[in-house]
This record gives structure tokens, C-alpha cells and sequence, in this order.
């Protein structure tokens, strides 16, 4: 049989009872030629395993975030499908954008995880309907903005919501160099493809991806 129907599975999950039932089944399904079950990210990274998919539980109470874990996965040619009772939208959208190639609750059937595995090998995108639009998922990348750009942005979009002119005090540059970082800022957003036409719709894309600090 090829890669896809005969699978190498592994599944990172925290639940014990959850891993052991999701194992049960796995294991029992012709398509899958190996499930390896890890309570920990740390027990899966230390044993070396090359699965062809991994299933991840979202909440693995580690301090790990999601993302590196994705993000070294994926510098290994392996697959993410990303398992969790959580629906909150925006956690959909950052668990893809990260790299992952499927979200899927673990209320599904079984079957419906293991289709999706599946799919990751091919490289086709699963995720359980209901949870995120899906022009969500196709959003673009934020851009990249300077660390002093970032100090500009919080400081007049932020919490302090302070002047033009207060901004420039409080960073020790001029007036004319702040304006200046505030028409990049927008700028580098409508280049990358996102409609900031306003001050108000700016603040929402920059809250987003974490540019601004308290």
C-alpha cells in the first residue's frame, strides 16, 4: 500500500484516556500502519519519531507555544492536524496561518479526524465546518513592521492613544518623522493586501497580530 493508506500516525495529546481511545481506533483501521501516542511534546521530541502526519492537541500545557511546535514539525516535512475542544475562531485562523494543515474538534468522529490526517499527507487543508469562515482562512500575511515602527503604532493606536506631536516627544524624534512612520505603517497593511482605509480599521489589524502593546 502507498504513504497515504497505510499511515504512520502520532498523536500528542495530554488526556490520557482521550490518547488511549484515539489509539483503540486508529489502530484498528486498516489505513493506519503505525499509531504512536505521546502524553507530552517533550516525550514525542525526545523519542525521534518520523510519523508521516501528527494529530496535536491544542492545549498541551507546556509553555511550548503552538506555533514552534508546528514550525519544527514542518521543517521536517510532517504534516500538523491540530485536535482540540476549542472553536474559537481566532485560534482556527492562527493554528493554520501557523502551518498547520488541518483543525479539527475532537467531537468529530473519528473517522472524520483520521480523513483528515489523511488529507495533510496530501497537503489538502481540513478543517470542521462551522468553525472559521473560510476567506478567514485565506487572509494574507501581516507584514513585518520595525521595532520603532511598533513604538509608534502602540503608543498612538494603542491604550495611550496619545497625540502626533506627543508621540514624537516621547520617542525623541520629530513630527515629521512620526507621520512619516504612521504612512508606512499603512502603507506596508495595504501592500500586503489588508483594507485599513481607516484610522479605526488600522487599530483592528494591528491588535490582531499583536503589534500593539499595552
Amino acid at each position: 500500500m502507498d504513504k497515504v493508506s497505510r499511515l504512520h500516525v502520532a498523536v500528542i495529546d495530554d488526556h490520557r484516556l482521550l490518547l488511549a481511545g484515539m489509539s483503540h481506533w486508529l489502530e484498528a483501521d486498516d489505513a493506519v500502519g503505525n499509531c504512536e501516542t505521546y502524553s507530552s511534546w517533550r516525550a514525542f521530541t525526545a523519542r525521534g519519531s518520523d510519523p508521516d502526519v501528527v494529530l496535536l492537541d491544542l492545549m498541551l500545557n507546556d509553555g511550548i507555544p503552538l506555533e514552534s511546535k508546528i514550525d519544527r514539525l514542518n521543517s521536517r516535512g510532517i504534516p500538523v492536524v491540530v485536535i482540540s475542544a476549542f472553536a474559537e475562531p481566532q485560534t482556527v485562523i492562527d493554528a493554520v496561518s501557523a502551518g498547520a494543515m488541518g483543525y479539527v474538534s475532537k467531537s468529530e468522529h473519528m473517522a472524520t479526524i483520521l480523513a483528515a490526517a489523511k488529507a495533510a499527507v496530501r497537503g489538502e487543508m481540513t478543517v470542521t465546518e462551522g468553525l472559521v469562515p473560510l476567506d478567514a482562512l485565506n487572509s494574507p500575511e501581516p507584514p513585518r513592521l520595525s521595532e520603532k515602527e511598533r513604538e509608534v503604532a502602540t503608543l498612538y493606536l494603542g491604550g495611550s492613544g496619545l497625540p502626533v506631536h506627543k508621540v514624537a516627544e516621547r520617542i525623541g524624534i520629530s513630527v515629521s518623522t512620526t507621520k512619516t512612520h504612521l504612512y508606512r505603517i499603512r502603507r506596508r497593511y495595504e501592500e500586503a493586501g489588508f483594507q485599513v482605509r481607516t484610522q479605526l480599521e488600522l487599530r483592528d489589524a494591528l491588535a490582531r497580530h499583536g503589534y500593539l502593546q499595552p
